[in-house]
């Protein structure tokens, strides 16, 4: 299992092409997050569970992943409280069940 950082792209008025990350169920992938960070998912007929993980303790125990399912349209997943959601490194950390027929883009609004 690969860890694969992504970076966010930053929109601008004058428009920009998204980076398209293909995922690769075997891989973990993380992106940084101010918490102005938003995950576009585009899924085809196949369905694919996008796992955020959270990285805040409750009671201290680490909560389950929150898990999205994801099927024929485009998803919004986001923004990510930093306290709940960034490791160490001040990243979100998700994977994908499947990588058939869906594409992902990592997005920040500045």
């Amino acid at each position: 299992m690969a860890v694969e950082t992504l970076v966010p792209d930053v929109p601008k008025t004058t428009g920009k092409k998204l980076t398209k990350v293909v995922p690769n169920p075997a891989n973990t992938y993380k992106f940084a997050n101010d918490g102005d960070t938003l995950l576009i998912v585009v899924a085809k007929a196949t369905e694919t569970k996008v796992k955020v993980v959270p990285q805040e303790k409750v009671d201290g125990l680490v909560p389950p992943a929150r898990e999205v399912a994801c099927k024929e349209g485009e998803f919004a997943l986001g923004p990510f409280n930093t306290a709940q959601y960034n490791n160490e490194e001040g990243q979100v950390e998700v994977s994908f069940s499947s990588g058939t027929e869906i594409e992902a883009f990592i997005v920040k609004s500045s």
